[in-house]
């Protein structure tokens, strides 16, 4: 909304300045400082109501600005059909706007890089793109929730019995996206890995949910099976012992992944 408000304040600056061009009345110099200083505020200040007022505004002005200057130049015809031409420009320039926006899918997050950090946009919702030299949109990360499931084999226990095999189910979501990004062990090696067994350049597969799904869904596996198999040598001697005590096993095992995934922003749900 911010972004609408600025741009119909300079609508606003532009049509008065038309205006007192064409009629140099004091009443317009008068509404000059108070339009602008008003749209100021809205910009920092105001939300959608004060957005879609100020809009009106500028559109109201902007309409005006056109038929003063059409019925300077051309007279009453211009003062009729100038403001038709405005008004057809502005309606393209809304539809081009609103085709270039970008469309964040309900429970992900669009991240884009600007000089002075990054903006995250919550989804469901349209946002506008990344400013080409200034911006770039750098990842599209999922918030939902995610399901890895684990198939452990022949771990070992303090005797020689070991176990055959177990199957641990583990829920998941990202909490903090900007550690998701930058918080993974040897991030870059497996952004590429995961990108080529995508078949997808790096920088595309980062804006697709399903590459985070398998790189984030990769991570919680291989760690949760580390965990697992250190857990299970260093307390159980046997897989009857396991068998009687699978609530303890998952609970350490939650609680070890969780302090693990922290780093990652992820959570153990």
């Amino acid at each position: 909304m911010r972004f609408i408000s600025a741009i119909a304040l300079l609508l606003v600056a532009v049509s008065l300045g038309a205006l007192y061009s064409v009629q140099p009345a004091p009443m317009i110099l008068a509404l000059i400082p108070l339009l602008l200083g008003g749209g100021v505020a809205v910009v920092f200040f105001g939300g959608k109501q004060g957005a879609v007022l100020l809009a009106a505004i500028a559109l109201s002005l902007s309409i005006a600005a056109a038929s003063a200057i059409g019925m300077e130049r051309w007279g009453s015809t211009g003062a009729l059909m100038l403001p038709v031409v405005w008004l057809a420009l502005l309606f393209l320039g809304v539809v081009w706007a609103w085709n270039s926006t970008i469309w964040v899918s309900g429970g992900t997050v669009v991240l884009i890089q600007h000089p002075g950090g990054a903006r995250k946009h919550f989804g469901p919702m349209r946002t506008w793109p990344a400013l080409p030299i200034f911006e770039y949109h750098y990842a599209t990360i999922p918030l939902y929730r995610m399901i890895q499931h684990v198939h452990a084999t022949d771990i070992n226990t303090r005797s020689l019995w070991n176990l055959k095999g177990l199957e641990m189910e583990i829920h998941y979501r990202v909490r903090d996206p900007d550690k998701a990004f930058s918080g993974l062990p040897n991030r870059s090696r497996v952004f590429r890995a995961t990108a080529n067994e995508m078949n997808t350049p790096l920088h595309k597969a980062l804006l697709m949910p399903v590459f985070w799904e398998h790189v984030l869904g990769a991570r919680v596996r291989e760690e949760a099976e580390d965990v697992l198999r250190q857990i299970v040598y260093q307390t159980f001697n046997y897989a009857t012992e396991i068998s009687l005590e699978r609530a303890r096993l998952a609970g350490e095992v939650q609680e070890h992944l969780a302090e693990a995934a922290q780093h990652w922003g992820v959570e153990i749900t």
